[in-house]
């Protein structure tokens, strides 16, 4: 049996929000490293790009700024917080990294990720060892228990031992968890 993924129309279908099942820590860890990568990747792009402005320009004003440890670290954090505002509010709730776990952001009641939560979630990742919060019994981190969020495994959903429940998910190509 193949496990396919939950598009929207099969997560319409899904009877309550509760039937979601939390992703696993190893998931979030794979999101938070490609989401890392990703977000390094266009840092530095648009870093370049202000350097070459500044070399067509004749000025050195990016260079400075960047040297200035204040200043440089203070941008990396407004550039880190837009970053993720706009990514998970673009693809609703998802990541790069989402993606390729097949996870997605929601609201802890299982309805869709609202601005405000995306801002809230997005502001808490900058609060300093944020990613050692994983750590405890708690599967969510403080991004995620701050802003009243949860990241879901799309491939997973919770269901009744019952045999039209089981034999509904896996004719839809889905793996129950118990």
């Amino acid at each position: 049996m193949t496990t396919e993924i939950l598009d929207e129309e099969r997560l319409k279908s899904i009877e309550a929000p509760s039937d979601f099942v939390l992703a696993e820590r190893s998931k979030r860890f794979v999101n938070l490293l490609v989401d890392t990568i990703i977000f390094y990747i266009f840092f530095i792009a648009v870093a370049v790009v202000f350097i070459l402005l500044d070399d067509i320009l004749g000025s050195s004003y990016t260079l400075e700024m960047l040297d200035a440890p204040i200043l440089g670290r203070l941008l990396s954090a407004v550039f880190y917080f837009l970053f993720f505002v706009c990514l998970e509010w673009a693809l609703k709730g998802r990541t790069v990294g989402k993606y390729i776990t097949n996870t997605k952001t929601v609201m802890h009641d299982g309805s869709p990720l609202t601005f405000s939560a995306i801002l809230k979630k997005s502001g808490s990742r900058l609060v300093p060892f944020e990613a050692f919060s994983f750590f405890g019994s708690d599967s969510r981190g403080i991004h995620d228990r701050w802003s009243d969020t949860a990241v879901v495994d799309l491939k997973k959903v919770k269901v009744e031992n019952s045999r039209n429940a089981l034999s509904s998910l896996t004719d839809q190509g889905l793996t129950p968890a118990y």
